[in-house]
C-alpha cells in the first residue's frame, strides 16, 4: 500500500531571518491497537491472541517503569528507548535547580537491522497534492 504524503509550508529561521520553506509530511494513518497487533503476531504463533495482547501490555508497562527509573531499554531487532530532557540554561552551575527542567521526552533509536529491513525494498509513496479527488453522487 502506498504511503500518502503532502506538502506543507513552514517558516524557518535561517541566520536569524524567518524564511518560508516547503516540506513533505507523511499523512498519519489509522493507528493499530494492541489487540490488532496481537492478532497479526498470532498468525505466525501458537499463542492465543489474549496471551499475546497481555505480553504486549506488559512490555508497555515495564517500558514505562524502566524509563521512569532513568534506564535505557533495548529491544533486540526493534530498537532502544531512552529519556532526554529540555532544560533552561544558567550561567553558573550552582544556579540550576530541578525547576529548570522544562520537558521530558522519550526518544527511540531503531536498530540497524530494523532500518535495513525497512530499506531492503523501496517504499511506495503517493503525493496527495497530485491526487485528483472525485466527489461521490
Amino acid at each position: 500500500m502506498p504511503i500518502p504524503y503532502y506538502r506543507v509550508k513552514q517558516l524557518v529561521s535561517i541566520n536569524g531571518r524567518k524564511i518560508e520553506r516547503f516540506f513533505y509530511r507523511i499523512l498519519p494513518q489509522e493507528k493499530v491497537s494492541t489487540r490488532e497487533l496481537a492478532k497479526r503476531i498470532n498468525k505466525g504463533s501458537t499463542l492465543a491472541v489474549g496471551e499475546t495482547e497481555l505480553a504486549l501490555q506488559q512490555i508497555g508497562w515495564n517500558l514505562m517503569q524502566l524509563l521512569r527509573n532513568g534506564q535505557t531499554v533495548k529491544l533486540n531487532d526493534i530498537g532502544t528507548f531512552y529519556l532526554t530532557m529540555t532544560t533552561a540554561s544558567k550561567e553558573n552551575p550552582e544556579d540550576l535547580t530541578h525547576k529548570d527542567i522544562k520537558h521530558i521526552n522519550i526518544n527511540f533509536k531503531p536498530d540497524k537491522e530494523l532500518l535495513q529491513a525497512i530499506n531492503e525494498e523501496p517504499l511506495h509513496f503517493v503525493d496527495l497534492n497530485k491526487v485528483n479527488f472525485v466527489k461521490e453522487g
